[in-house]
């Protein structure tokens, strides 16, 4: 029986593939050096400011994400699933409001 996270050769031997842990939101230096794959030196070059929590000094996983979307040219996510509701709506407002003033003489 092979487990789901195996796969097959050509030789038909099942090969398993490590599984990444669940990493958690916020992550101390040595985590986050872990889930960018670099040593710490490199990892402090990079200059991702980290939260402050007390005396612990950890980074967010989402900071990383986006800092990683950003060296590889892709657009920011938004964290806010309402952002693109927001700006439409206030598209919409400011159109609006250009129209009624062009309708006043304004």
């Amino acid at each position: 029986m092979q487990h789901d996270d195996a796969e097959e050769t050509a030789d038909g031997s099942a090969v398993v593939r490590p599984q990444l842990p669940d990493w958690p939101r916020l992550m101390p230096l040595r985590l986050a050096c872990a889930y960018f794959g670099v040593c710490d030196r490199t990892f402090r070059k990079l200059g991702i400011a980290p939260r402050r929590i007390g005396r612990r000094v950890l980074w967010d996983r989402h900071d990383l994400d986006r800092f990683a979307d950003g060296m590889a040219g892709m657009p920011h996510r938004s964290s806010d699933p309402m952002a693109g509701t927001r700006a439409m709506e206030k598209r919409f407002f400011a159109r609006l409001k250009n129209g009624q003033e062009r309708a006043t003489g304004r």
